[in-house]
């Protein structure tokens, strides 16, 4: 029986569903996921300082994400040997690295009003070329 009284049906299920998580449900996101990142963005911060990877080119972040991936796909459970850290919790702070990127440029996108160019040639002029001390902190 649903909360309303009604009957259990899919359609009374969905709409349920739909009234429930009508909002973002940020309680939905694994907490492990989030100390993993951090654990990770800490580790980069130690290393290059804090904020550095938003001065690395996003090109980076792909690269490292893959490399992360390819290991996560051998072992799920392999470590990083530079961080002791999982890879799976770098692969998380790749990704969330990389959403953050792109949000940004879409917010230059948006901001420039040129209507003809999507997100992958905004993507394409690397807009965040590496910083001029060389750091690489997509490891």
């Amino acid at each position: 029986m649903m909360s309303d009284g009604g009957e259990l049906t899919p359609e009374s299920v969905k709409k349920e569903l739909e009234k429930k998580y009508s909002k973002k449900s940020y309680s939905l996101i694994p907490v492990c996921a989030l100390e993993d990142m951090a654990d990770v963005m800490t580790s980069g911060a130690r290393k290059y300082g804090a904020d550095n990877w938003k001065t690395v080119n996003y090109t980076a972040y792909i690269d490292a994400l893959f490399r992360h991936l390819i290991e996560v796909l051998k072992n799920p459970t392999s470590i990083d040997k530079e961080s002791g850290l999982l890879h799976i919790s770098h692969l998380l702070a790749n990704a969330a690295i990389l959403d953050y990127k792109i949000h940004e440029m879409k917010e230059i996108q948006d901001e420039e009003r040129k209507g003809t160019e999507d997100i992958s040639t905004v993507l394409s002029h690397n807009l965040n070329p590496v910083s001029d001390n060389g750091n690489e902190s997509a490891k």
